[in-house]
C-alpha cells in the first residue's frame, strides 16, 4: 500500500521521510493493526513489512509492557492524551528483545478526525543494557561485604557503601564530601595519601595491608586496593578504594599457626628424646659394663674400647645440640647484594677436592644477567652445603655420579637449581622432607632441610624439592634479585 493512499497528504515528501528515516516508523489503523512499517523498523525487529500486515501492534510488545501500552493507546484513541510516549520492549523474530523509545500520535483529516496512528521507534537497546549493567554493578557494590569508597582525584568522597559504615563505624552522612586522605590520617593510615596520589599520578592500582582505627577507637586490619577510574579519553577522573576487613581471618590464622607450632614442638621433642635417648642408653651401658669388669682386673685395651664407645655417643649428642642451636643463628639474616658467580666459585672450591675423591663431578652454570642476588652469603652457603651434601649422599654407589648447579633469573628472582642423578625419593619422602627429625639416612639428624628452609624463608625466598626414585632429585631455591641485577 502506498503512503499517499494511506494518508491524505499531498505530494510524496512524507513517503520519502517514511522510507528513508533511520528511526523505525509504523502506520496503524484505528483497530491498532499494522498497515505499514518502514525498512528501519523491519530491520530492528527482523520481520518483513508484509509479515506485519494485519497484526495488532500490541502483539509484538513484551508481555510485561503490553498492559500499559494498551491503556495508553486506548486513551490516545479517545483523545484523552495528545500522544503516547513510552520506553518498552518489542519481541524480535529471532526471539530477542528490542528496547524502543516509542512515540505514537494520531494523523487527522481536515476536520480533526483521527484517521491513523503514526509511530516512531528509536532503538535504545544498547542504552538500556548499559543502564541494566550499571544497576547490577551498583547493586553489587552497594551490597558488597567489602568496604567501597569512590572519590575524585583530590580525594573528596563521593560514595561509600553500607560495608564501609559497618567496618569503620562512620555513617555515610558523616564522610560524604570530606577528603578521604584526611580521614585516613584520622584513622591511623598516615601513608595512605602517598599511595592515593601515586595511583592518580601513575594510573596504576595499589594493593597492600593496613591497620586502621574504627570510629570507636578499636584497631582493625584491612587488605586494601586503590584503583583508578578512567574516562573515555583515558584520563583518571575518579578513584575507587576497596577494603576487606581481615582482622578475624588473621586472628584465626594466628591460632592455627600456634597449634601447628605446638605440633612441631611435640614432634621436635619426640625426635630429641629419640636422638639423645639412644646415645645416653649406649653410654650408660658402656659405663655399666666397664664398671662390672673393673673388679675382674680388665685390661687397658678393654677400658679404652668402652671409653671410646662412650665418647663417640657423647660426640653424637654434642653434634645434635650444636645443630639445634642453629635454629636461632639466622633469626635476623644480614641480606646484601652478592655476586652469584663469585659465590658459586667459592662454594665449588670448598667441595671440589672432597668430591673428586668420591668420583662426583660438579657442574656450575651462571646464566648471563643472573649474577646478582640479595641474600645473606653466610646463611646461603650453609643452605647450599646442606643441599649438596644430601645430594652427595644420594649418589653413593651410583655410576657416573654428578651434581649440577645452575643460577638463573626468573621473574624478578634468582633461581638456584641443584640437581643430582642419585637414588631419588618417593612422593611421601618428598612430602616429609622438611619435617624436623625426618631423615632417610642412617646417620642423619633430620634437621638439615628444615633449617635450610627456615634460612631461605627468612631471606624472603622459597625452596622446593622434586624427585623421582631411581632417577634423581632437584632442589629449587628462589631468592630476591639484587639491585645490580636489574
Amino acid at each position: 500500500m502506498e503512503i499517499k493512499k494511506v494518508l491524505p497528504l499531498e505530494g510524496d515528501w512524507f513517503g520519502r521521510i517514511f522510507e528513508d528515516n533511520p528511526a523505525g516508523m509504523i502506520i496503524a489503523g484505528p483497530d491498532l493493526r499494522y498497515i505499514k512499517a518502514n525498512p528501519a523498523f523491519c530491520r530492528m525487529i527482523g520481520y518483513a513489512d508484509g509479515d506485519l500486515h494485519g497484526t495488532r501492534i500490541t502483539d509484538l510488545v513484551h508481555s510485561d509492557d503490553r498492559e500499559i501500552t494498551s491503556d495508553l493507546l486506548e486513551r490516545l484513541l479517545k483523545d484523552e492524551i495528545a500522544c503516547m510516549r513510552l520506553e518498552k520492549r518489542y519481541l524480535k523474530k529471532n526471539g530477542g528483545l528490542l528496547w524502543g523509545n516509542t512515540t505514537v500520535y494520531p494523523a487527522r483529516d481536515a476536520l480533526g478526525k483521527q484517521l491513523y496512528l503514526i509511530g516512531m521507534v528509536e532503538d535504545i537497546t544498547e542504552k538500556k543494557q548499559k543502564e541494566e549493567d550499571s544497576a547490577l554493578l551498583s547493586a553489587a557494590v552497594s551490597s558488597s561485604a567489602d568496604a567501597v569508597v569512590i572519590t575524585g582525584t583530590s580525594g573528596k568522597i563521593r560514595y561509600v557503601n553500607w560495608a564501609f559504615e559497618k567496618i569503620t563505624g562512620y555513617q555515610r552522612k558523616e564522610v560524604l564530601g570530606s577528603n578521604l586522605k584526611d580521614l585516613a590520617q584520622k584513622t591511623g593510615q598516615p601513608s595512605f595519601g602517598n599511595a592515593f596520589d601515586e595511583t592518580v599520578r601513575s594510573g596504576s592500582p595499589w594493593t597492600g595491608t593496613a591497620t586502621n582505627i574504627r570510629k570507636d577507637g578499636t584497631p582493625y586490619t584491612v587488605e586494601e586496593t586503590i584503583a583508578p577510574v578512567r574516562n573515555r579519553a583515558g584520563r583518571v577522573v575518579n578513584v575507587i578504594i576497596m577494603e576487606r576487613d581481615v582482622t578475624e581471618k588473621l586472628r584465626l590464622e594466628s591460632i592455627a599457626e600456634a597449634v601447628n607450632t605446638m605440633d612441631n614442638i611435640g614432634y621436635i621433642f619426640s625426635g630429641i628424646r629419640h636422638e639423645i635417648g639412644n646415645p645416653v642408653s649406649s653410654v650408660k651401658m658402656a659405663l655399666s659394663v666397664l664398671r662390672s669388669k673393673l673388679d675382674d682386673g680388665c685390661t687397658k685395651e678393654l677400658i679404652e674400647r668402652y671409653l671410646d664407645r662412650a665418647m663417640a655417643e657423647l660426640s653424637r649428642m654434642e653434634y645434635l645440640l650444636k645443630t639445634l642451636k642453629s635454629f636461632n643463628i639466622y633469626e635476623s639474616p644480614d641480606a646484601k647484594d652478592m655476586d652469584m658467580t663469585a659465590f658459586t666459585g667459592n662454594l665449588s672450591s670448598l667441595l671440589v677436592d672432597d668430591f673428586r675423591k668420591k668420583g662426583i663431578q660438579i657442574g656450575v652454570m651462571v646464566q648471563p644477567g643472573a649474577g646478582c642476588a640479595h641474600a645473606d652469603p653466610r646463611a646461603l652457603q650453609q643452605v647450599m652445603l646442606n643441599i649438596i651434601t644430601n645430594a652427595a649422599d644420594a649418589l653413593e654407589g651410583k655410576p657416573s655420579p654428578r651434581i649440577d648447579i645452575k643460577i638463573m633469573k626468573m621473574g624478578g628472582r634468582i633461581l638456584i637449581h641443584v640437581e643430582d642423578n642419585g637414588c631419588g625419593m618417593s612422593p611421601s619422602q618428598v612430602r616429609d622432607a622438611f619435617r624436623p627429625f625426618y631423615t632417610t639416612k642412617p646417620t642423619g639428624t633430620g634437621l638439615g632441610l628444615m633449617l635450610a628452609k627456615k634460612m631461605v624463608t627468612r631471606m624472603n625466598g622459597t625452596i622446593e624439592i622434586s624427585s623421582q626414585q631411581g632417577v634423581g632429585t632437584a632442589v629449587d631455591i628462589f631468592i630476591p634479585e639484587g639491585k645490580d641485577g636489574k
